[in-house]
Parts: structure tokens; sequence; C-alpha cells
């Protein structure tokens, strides 16, 4: 919505929105065993690669959302964990919105050049 000129001050369901990430983050701290474990221990799991990519996604982008995970401090260390890993380094998570065709070495997006 943002790419559409409404942001979260302007947008009641985003406001909403805002206030559930903080209430799901904190049911999913609350899920996680330990800050040396992801959700299945032992194992990389794919809801610790999943979670990770969409609070990259919301961190990444200029929705002006913010995770706050400072207050989910098991939930920071397994982000920190899956972060760290070679292959999602290699395949950060940038932001996407209409127009971006690629993006520089630093992660700033390139858009398409208007034809008209």
């Amino acid at each position: 919505m943002k790419s559409s000129g409404i942001s979260i001050v302007d947008s009641a369901y985003l406001q909403r929105n805002s206030e559930r990430l903080s209430h799901v983050l904190g049911w999913l701290e609350l899920e996680l065993c330990s800050d040396t474990e992801g959700f299945f221990p032992g194992s990389l799991s794919v809801q610790d690669i999943f979670l990770t990519c969409h609070i990259d996604f919301i961190e990444n982008r200029p929705i002006d959302l913010e995770a706050r995970l400072d207050d989910v401090p098991k939930i920071q260390a397994l982000i920190d964990r899956v972060r760290a890993r070679e292959s999602l380094q290699n395949n950060p998570i940038y932001w996407w919105e209409p127009g971006v065709i690629g993006y520089e070495d630093d992660g700033t997006p390139i858009y398409q050049e208007s034809t008209s």
C-alpha cells in the first residue's frame, strides 16, 4: 500500500496489522524453548527460515513497520542464527515494489526506467 501512497499513519487497517505483528511475535517467543534452538530443536526448520524471511522482508521494506525484535530475545537469537547462514547471506531478502527490476550490491533497488 505504501507504493500507492498509503502509510501506517493513514490507515487503521495497517495500524491493526502492525499491532498484530507484535502479538504474533510475542506468541512465537513463548513457543521457543530456548534462545539456542529453533521451532524444531536440533534442526533448521522451514518455520525458522520462513519467519526470518518474513522479518527481513518487513525490516528491509520502506513501509514504516518495525518488528521490535528486542522485545522477543529468543526470536532475535533464532533470526540471527538463520541470517548468519551462508545460504541466506548469498540470497538476501530485499524489498520489492512495482518497477523494481534488480538490486545494487548494497540492496538498493534498481527501478525500470520509465518509457513514457
